[in-house]
């Protein structure tokens, strides 16, 4: 019975804030508290599950915590309760997560005293620490009873969460020369992908997924600090681009979005480390509400959220816009995937098409792509036949990408649209002020399609009269060995500038090769 009460108020802290005030429970059943008429043997039985539910407690704390500063106290008693579980009971799933939780506790003491790279050189995150980890997580992936906790072992999520978040550890030193703060988000972040994804379980009637749990779990922290790491990583981001192209290259606009951004980097690194701007503002709320992930930046009714109401509204909403125009999609994309995507929009941040509602339209479309290789490489035949048909010709590609593309975005997809670039375009996906075009091709060379000049040439003919960012599709059956893997998702996504006589600006497209011919792997020889 104790058990069954433990893990009720487990999944009641998980959907309800207000549940939180329950964890007391878990205390004195677990006997962590001493009560009058205690059961010393009882509490000793469900001591593993109480410690568990006590650790994730607390790190759900912590992720709701409004500043970094707010952070440790709540790592500190994760930290402890994951160690109970993982060093007197011997839980598995535990004795990485301890590792994890308390590398992020030794980085939030750095970033809260303003030394984040002395924070690096503690033992946690240490190079040594952080092999012991994925050694841990191996020895975790081979044991074959699973997790020993009652929720439903998603072995692959979990693992998949945790070597990520140690990849980013390891890249910290270099990440902090950039911003210690922003790369304590990305962490914070992860840490947030690790939880979701350990805690799939039944709620009712409803199995929930990895996204089931997360829409469960988001409004949970939805106002805390953790859900405001991605936006701040993007404003970041998008300054940096700016600064970038240098003050000439800005238009005025630009220039006001640039310094306001810098502003509100500015007050959102002090508030998150627990300061604020000295004086008081007027009370009450302001005339002109700020924007809402803006607003959650500061607190409501200080001086920080007055002396961002100064900015003028056009200026804040265009960066309310940054804020989350690529966090979104980049969160379901793995590892490789996401550095592909970063690659990718980097070497078309040099077009100066890309900017503004183009750079959130094409960085959807990137996502879109990617996916879609994705998807497609690692079919079987019994999904998409055509890329296992040596006689499979371009309508069977120019079909499936077609069809895909609807399927995300609806009537914006055009089919073969004539008097364009003085042809016929296979697909033009049409949005307000621009068009972004598509041309399919089949293709039975082995040359990479950066060097396919006639492909790259119609491809970039119809942008003659439109945006110079577009797309080149095609099904390669002999370009890879069709009785091998298909090639990595990086060697079938690139990108080519080229350069036209005449016109000072190069085009850019984005070349997608999609592996045809291919055997089923039990045919590979």
């Amino acid at each position: 019975m104790s058990r069954a009460v433990i893990r009720s108020v487990s999944t009641a802290i998980d959907v309800w804030p207000e549940a939180d005030s329950l964890v007391g429970i878990v205390r004195v059943l677990g006997g962590v508290d001493a009560v009058e008429g205690g059961d010393a043997a009882l509490a000793a039985a469900v001591e593993s599950d109480a410690a568990w539910v006590l650790a994730t407690a607390s790190l759900l704390r912590s992720l709701r915590a409004v500043s970094v500063q707010d952070m440790s106290p709540h790592l500190e008693d994760a930290a402890r309760f994951f160690g109970v579980a993982a060093n007197a009971h011997q839980r598995p799933d535990a004795v990485p997560m301890l590792r994890v939780v308390e590398a992020l506790r030794e980085l939030t003491i750095g970033v809260v005293s303003s030394d984040a790279m002395g924070a690096m050189a503690t033992k946690p995150l240490s190079v040594d620490a952080l092999a012991a980890v994925r050694e841990q997580i191996l020895r975790f992936s081979v044991d074959s009873s699973g997790l020993d906790h009652w929720y439903t072992d998603n072995k692959r999520a979990v693992l998949a969460a945790w070597t990520r978040l140690v990849d980013d550890l390891d890249q910290m030193s270099e990440q902090l020369g950039k911003d210690g703060f922003y790369q304590a988000e990305v962490v914070v972040r992860d840490l947030l992908t690790i939880y979701i994804s350990a805690r799939t379980f039944r709620i009712g009637t409803r199995c929930a997924d990895i996204v089931g749990v997360q829409d469960l779990i988001q409004p949970v922290i939805d106002d805390g600090f953790a859900s405001n790491a991605s936006h701040l990583s993007n404003l970041e981001e998008y300054a940096a681009e700016l600064e970038s192209r240098g003050g000439g290259e800005l238009d005025d606009e630009e220039a006001a979005r640039l310094h306001a951004a810098r502003s509100i980097i500015a007050i959102a690194r002090r508030v998150a480390k627990g300061g604020e701007t000295p004086g008081k503002s007027d009370g009450g709320a302001p005339s002109v509400p700020l924007p809402h992930l803006l607003g959650r930046l500061v607190p409501l009714g200080s001086a920080d959220e007055h002396l961002l109401t100064q900015i003028s509204p056009a200026t804040l909403t265009a960066l309310e816009e940054q804020l989350d125009h690529v966090a979104a999609g980049r969160s379901h994309l793995n590892l490789a995937q996401q550095e592909l995507f970063d690659v990718l929009r980097e070497a078309l941040s040099t077009s100066p098409d890309y900017k503004d509602e183009v750079m959130r339209v094409v960085d959807q479309l990137l996502l879109l792509v990617i996916n879609f290789v994705a998807s497609r490489t690692g079919s079987s035949a019994g999904h998409y036949g055509y890329l296992f048909d040596t006689t499979a010709n371009e309508d069977k590609i120019h079909e499936d990408l077609y069809n895909y593309l609807v399927g995300n975005l609806g009537s914006r997809v055009e089919y073969e649209v004539s008097h364009v670039g003085g042809g016929r375009v296979d697909i033009r996906l049409k949005f307000d002020t621009f068009a972004v075009h598509v041309e399919m091709k089949v293709d039975d060379t082995k040359l990479p399609l950066s060097n396919r000049t006639a492909y790259l040439k119609q491809a970039v003919t119809y942008q003659g009269n439109d945006i110079r960012i577009g797309f080149l599709v095609a099904l390669r059956h002999k370009a890879f060995d069709p009785t091998g893997p298909p090639p990595h998702i990086k060697s079938l996504i690139g990108h080519t500038a080229f350069a036209i006589d005449g016109d000072p600006e190069p085009r850019h497209i984005i070349h997608v090769a999609v592996p045809g011919s291919r055997v089923n792997p039990s045919n590979s020889k």
